[in-house]
């Protein structure tokens, strides 16, 4: 007996599964929504939740006062946070913010 499949669900699953770029408009509107936006609510490292209030740059790398004048300093794409436990204001990294479900190695 022979099953016949759609072959746009076997697609899905390769994407996923295999890092596939999809130009199909429903997985493009998947990596819409994974951008971040002002005020959205993400986890900051482990230090609990934090409001996106908006975004700037970052440094990128730290600089010994020693280099200072033999470096070129680097920015990358950050955001301005408020972070609710604390109630602090900080510019953090882009990367260090998730949605809660991240694992960090101890």
């Amino acid at each position: 007996m022979v099953e016949l499949v759609y072959t746009s669900d076997l697609k899905s699953d390769a994407r996923r599964a295999y890092g596939f770029e999809s130009r199909f408009s429903y997985h493009i509107k998947e990596e819409k929504n994974k951008m971040m936006k002002a005020g959205q609510v993400k986890v900051w490292l482990d230090q609990g939740p934090a409001v996106l209030l908006e975004p700037c740059e970052v440094e990128g790398e730290s600089i010994l006062i020693e280099e200072k004048d033999d470096v070129v300093p680097t920015t990358e794409q950050g955001w301005i946070i408020h972070l609710l436990q604390t109630n602090e204001l900080l510019s953090v990294h882009e990367e260090t913010l998730h949605n809660g479900e991240r694992h960090f190695n101890e």
